[in-house]
């Protein structure tokens, strides 16, 4: 079965205090929003910082997030997984 590799936008926003937000859309090929994509945040050593589900056009955001190097992964049972390291 050949994997469809999924897309990310990522928009890190930085807010006054030292948390951040990560947010995004999570595109197949063809540039169509996919829902129900299961987003998560680990850091560089493995350990999940975070995870949410994608919503109906493939938006998430991940919120109170400590700004340091992660591993931002997307996950779609249909299409398949992605995976991109983040750096603040």
């Amino acid at each position: 079965m050949v994997k469809k590799l999924l897309g990310t936008f990522i928009l890190f926003s930085l807010a006054f205090s030292q948390a951040v937000s990560i947010s995004g859309i999570v595109f197949n090929k063809k540039g169509k929003g996919i829902k129900k994509t299961i987003v998560t945040l680990h850091s560089l050593d493995g350990n999940e910082i975070a995870s949410t589900k994608s919503g109906k056009k493939g938006a998430f955001i991940l919120e109170n997030i400590s700004p340091a190097k992660y591993l931002l992964t997307a996950k779609h049972k249909k299409s398949g997984q992605a995976q991109v390291q983040l750096e603040p």
